[in-house]
């Protein structure tokens, strides 16, 4: 959801997430790869099934549908991490 919470309506491809997450440090324990497989058939899909994200596998995009109730957890986890 971190890398998901800024792109709104946006088109973003799965590799861009991917990046993102590992860039940003939020992969540290994983290497890239398993932790693309996970994403790909775990987490994914339940973001999708719960209707947080559309994914087109044909074209590797995702768009992200915004909640309230999710952003203001991620909001409030980002503020845990930064007090510690």
């Amino acid at each position: 959801m971190y890398a998901l919470k800024d792109t709104e309506d946006q088109h973003v491809t799965y590799d861009e997430i991917i990046d993102n997450l590992v860039e940003e440090g939020y992969v540290q324990d994983i290497n890239p790869d398993r932790f693309k497989i996970e994403m790909t058939h775990n987490h994914m899909p339940k973001m999708e099934e719960k209707g947080l994200i559309e994914y087109d596998s044909r074209t590797e995009t995702i768009v992200y549908n915004a909640d309230e109730y999710v952003e203001e957890l991620v909001e409030k986890i980002e503020n845990f991490e930064t007090f510690e």
